[in-house]
């Protein structure tokens, strides 16, 4: 309940106050009129008005049902906003490539043949040279001015965004998981090898959800007579265009209009050595029923205070989110909390269909049991649960390396019937690609006993395009 009450207020706080150009008349208004609410309640016979100064708070009730009532119907009050996926710009963006500049980075894009949400883009060599060395890691900067920046262009579609935020609120007000506006890390750096720093902002939820996800759906406005284009995705979407051709732009470019916020993916393998995957909850706004790594979400800028470099913040992040997915065992929490053994970082990828949405993906190797974990339903889902004949395995035992290795590439194949998300897709091209060019060492960071090099070789090979 409590957290429904929040999702009201962040509501108001970002659309009807954040993206206001008259805050302060605004909020001048609702103080007016709660203030001489309590007045007339309090002290009905002081003036001739008194009588009456009650009916200031219905008013603003009134209002804000008024203002409801034009976001659900069309026509009665004044037009409404719908929000339609653009199919046709979709297919170009799953075929679209990194800036040049990153390619000659060593960026590529890779796309799935079937069963996956969406393409992604990554860098092999970034992925090999930085992520998996232990002894690379950069710094974390502040900087400043782009969140202001990115507010400023979201208020260009005001009032379609914030039709479409209330529609969602209330659809989700009373379900396991309504949408609150969590303080979120912006990415504002692009990642090559020869970087020094990762620089970084606070954004939010809602930025993120408006400057970002929501870039990608025409606006469409409806009235009494008939719709019209409000304003197309083509031109909110962060790609640059060459002939048919798209080109995703650099986390530095698109940083400056858009909440690039950093998601974190965990493929995790148990203390008696089992890899297990999630399906993420229905109640979730993105790949609900889909499968996902184990634990998968963005990283709080909280995460940002307990961290001074790139790694240690891809490791708070994913040990939060493992806690709040998968430690729901208060026994098994008192004698030790669910942690790491180790903490492999594998690469950084981006997902075009979000985006361009930044990516830290990683493996853990956990210190409780397989049976040990529980899940929290509002963010997965049992697997017990969904089981049929036909799907594809969410538990792998992975004893040895080549077991390991035999699980990606069954994970990678896409067996069974069911749909993986972006950066479930992203995390395995991630860990293959490490299979394929550094196996000795990521064998050696996982704990795996050294094995005749040779069968190391083999496994599925990616075709980039």
């Amino acid at each position: 309940m409590f957290r429904s009450f929040r999702s009201i207020r962040d509501y108001v706080a970002f659309f009807e106050l954040g993206l206001s150009d008259r805050r302060s008349t605004y909020i001048f208004i609702i103080a007016g009129g709660v203030l001489l609410s309590v007045a007339g309640l309090v002290f009905p016979k002081t003036t001739d008005w008194g009588n009456h100064g009650w009916l200031a708070l219905p008013i603003l009730g009134l209002t804000w049902g008024i203002k409801i009532l034009a976001a659900l119907r069309p026509g009665i009050i004044r037009s409404r906003f719908e929000l339609k996926r653009a199919a046709d710009l979709d297919e170009q963006i799953k075929g679209s490539r990194p800036d040049p500049k990153d390619i000659e980075y060593g960026w590529r894009a890779f796309r799935p043949t079937h069963m996956v949400q969406g393409s992604i883009h990554t860098s092999p060599a970034f992925n090999g040279d930085c992520m998996l060395d232990a002894e690379w890691d950069v710094p974390l900067t502040d900087v400043t001015g782009k969140y202001a920046n990115i507010l400023r262009d979201i208020r260009k579609n005001r009032e379609p965004f914030k039709q479409y935020a209330s529609r969602t609120v209330l659809r989700k007000i009373l379900s396991p998981l309504p949408l609150v506006n969590e303080r979120k890390i912006g990415i504002a750096s692009n990642f090559h090898v020869g970087m020094t720093r990762v620089e970084v902002f606070e954004s939010n939820y809602f930025a993120t959800w408006c400057s970002g996800d929501l870039a990608h759906q025409d606006i469409i406005e409806v009235h009494s007579e008939g719709k019209r284009e409000y304003s197309a995705a083509r031109d909110r979407v962060p790609f640059k265009r060459t002939g048919e051709q798209l080109h995703l732009e650099r986390l530095s470019a698109s940083s400056e209009r858009i909440s690039t916020q950093i998601g974190v993916n965990l493929l995790g393998v148990t203390a008696d050595n089992v890899l297990l995957i999630a399906i993420q909850g229905e109640h979730n706004l993105h790949g609900a029923g889909a499968r996902v790594p184990l634990t998968t979400g963005s990283m709080d800028w909280e995460d940002r205070l307990e961290a001074g470099t790139f790694k240690e913040l891809g490791k708070v992040a994913a040990l939060r989110e493992l806690r709040e997915e998968w430690g729901n065992n208060p026994e098994r929490t008192k004698v030790a909390p669910l942690d790491f053994e180790c903490f492999v970082p594998v690469g950084v990828f981006r997902v075009p269909g979000r985006a361009g949405k930044p990516e830290f993906a990683a493996i853990g190797r956990l210190n409780w049991n397989e049976a040990d974990l529980r899940a929290d339903q509002s963010e997965v889902d049992i697997w017990e649960d969904r089981a049929e004949i036909g799907r594809a395995s969410h538990r792998y035992p992975v004893e040895s390396f080549e077991d390991f290795k035999n699980a990606i590439r069954d994970l990678l194949e896409g067996s069974g019937r069911d749909e993986d998300t972006a950066p479930l897709y992203g995390v395995l091209v991630c860990v293959q690609g490490l299979i394929e060019s550094q196996p000795d060492m990521l064998r050696k960071a996982l704990g795996y006993d050294i094995q005749d090099i040779a069968a190391s070789a083999g496994g599925v090979t990616i075709a980039n395009v």
